[in-house]
């Protein structure tokens, strides 16, 4: 496992994972994937992984 995924799983909260090299495991069951804009996974403090989409409101991109 890459070192800095290791320190990151290591920090015992929830992350997100965006776009990242399948080679690399983000838990033991879990593998990184190349996901398309906007989709991520987010890995709970207790391992637990969803699918998420991710995007920035309307109001931000007016600003």
């Amino acid at each position: 496992m890459d070192p800095w995924m290791r320190f990151q799983n290591s920090a015992k909260v929830a992350q997100l994972y965006m776009d990242n090299d399948p080679q690399n495991r983000i838990n033991r069951m879990v593998r990184a994937q190349a996901l398309p804009p906007g989709r991520g996974l987010m890995v709970g403090a207790d391992g637990d992984v969803e699918g998420v989409l991710v995007g920035m409101p309307a109001t931000a991109l007016q600003q």
